[in-house]
């Protein structure tokens, strides 16, 4: 289950980051605005 694009988008940051540096997206995590995650190799920053 992917979450939905209204509470996740793309970070706005160019830097991809290194694969580690944000944690992996859970369905069961509740985000705070502005958290940073990794899905599918992306970045996404919760609005």
């Amino acid at each position: 289950m992917h979450p939905s694009s209204s509470s996740l988008c793309p970070a706005r940051s160019p830097d991809r980051g290194q694969e580690g540096t944000y944690p992996a997206w859970s369905p069961t995590t509740i985000y705070e605005k502005g958290d940073r995650v990794l899905l599918d190799g992306r970045i996404l920053e919760t609005r």
